[in-house]
């Protein structure tokens, strides 16, 4: 696949990754996240741990594999991540809070309503 498809999947909520038991991914000692730029470790005390997965490009180049930190899965996935973590983790993330704008439609429909 060209790397600007790629690019393109990317854009559109596509990450290539994969869940994987942090049991099994940290069992000796906490490995860093893979992602270029972040070192933030990945400890034991998630439940699953989203793995990214190696993807070769038509023109040769290569897209490693590795695991991502919280934070990392966070940016990618947003709410989700709360679903793969411990409370005690999940407490100690900085959210960006949704901003909801409701359709003009719906203020009048609850004005006929």
């Amino acid at each position: 696949m060209p790397q600007f498809l790629c690019h393109l999947l990317t854009l559109a909520g596509e990450y290539y990754l994969r869940p994987e038991l942090t049991s099994e991914v940290c069992s000796w000692e906490p490995i860093q996240c893979s992602v270029r730029g972040c070192s933030n470790l990945i400890s034991g005390d998630s439940f699953v741990t989203m793995k990214k997965r190696p993807f070769a490009y038509s023109g040769g180049a290569k897209d490693p594999e590795g695991y991502l930190c919280h934070r990392c899965v966070e940016r990618r996935l947003g709410p989700l991540t709360g679903l793969m973590i411990s409370p005690e983790v999940m407490g100690t993330l900085e959210f960006t809070e949704e901003i909801v704008v409701l359709p003009q439609d719906y203020n009048i429909m609850l004005a006929l309503a």
